[in-house]
């Protein structure tokens, strides 16, 4: 069972998942953290996705917040770490600190603003600065307002396809895709950390099958 489409779900499926997560060690535990300008969503965001809740006027967000979500994917736990950073120019060399280890970011931009947009290009420097092995997600949010939109996803796709970034378009408010991005960065990490594990292996069987051939003893010489 899939937790990346909660509404699609009965209460009583949702209750059973519930349950199982409660009693469930986690199999696995990644850190994700959430990046953009300020205004963007990214509280609204993590609020959908935890809590499946949406509040119009959040406040804004002074240095970080920590969230813990679980999910349920292909018969094993995945635990996600959400840290909520600022965005605004003042905290901005705060999220930097949090970069380190992160294995998955998702980086925020308002479709309704193209300045939000552009700043991306920044962001993704200040991630690749601290951690260039990080998962980079490209989110679009606020998407239920088409008639505002000033960002094609065309281009916003393009942008992430030329950073190596995911991407994806959401709406915090309609809770659309929002369950789907971190479904999709999680999947990301989990076959990240299998290839890792794999070439490790490998490594460790290449090493153990090397043998040293017997030096020869030398005979001894008589006159």
């Amino acid at each position: 069972m899939q937790m990346s489409r909660v509404s699609s779900y009965s209460d009583c499926e949702c209750d059973q998942q519930m349950q199982f997560l409660q009693l469930r060690t986690p199999d696995r535990c990644f850190k994700v953290v959430m990046c953009g300008d300020s205004g963007v969503g990214k509280t609204s965001f993590v609020q959908r996705f935890c809590h499946n809740t949406f509040t119009a006027n959040t406040q804004v967000t002074i240095e970080i917040g920590f969230h813990m979500k679980s999910l349920v994917m292909d018969n094993s736990v995945v635990s996600l770490q959400i840290w909520d950073t600022a965005g605004q120019e003042r905290f901005r060399s705060i999220p930097h600190a949090y970069f380190r280890k992160a294995d998955g970011v998702l980086l925020l931009y308002d479709v309704t603003c193209e300045k939000s947009f552009i700043n991306v290009k920044g962001w993704i420097q200040s991630i690749r600065d601290v951690d260039e092995d990080a998962r980079i997600m490209l989110v679009g949010n606020k998407g239920d307002m088409p008639e505002l939109k000033e960002v094609p996803a065309a281009v916003a796709a393009r942008a992430a396809e030329e950073s190596d970034a995911l991407f994806i378009e959401t709406s915090a408010k309609t809770g659309s895709n929002i369950f789907e991005a971190f479904g999709k960065l999680a999947r990301e990490l989990q076959n990240k950390e299998d290839d890792n594990v794999s070439q490790v292996y490998i490594s460790t069987v290449d090493l153990n099958e090397v043998t040293f051939a017997p030096k020869k003893k030398k005979k001894c010489c008589r006159l």
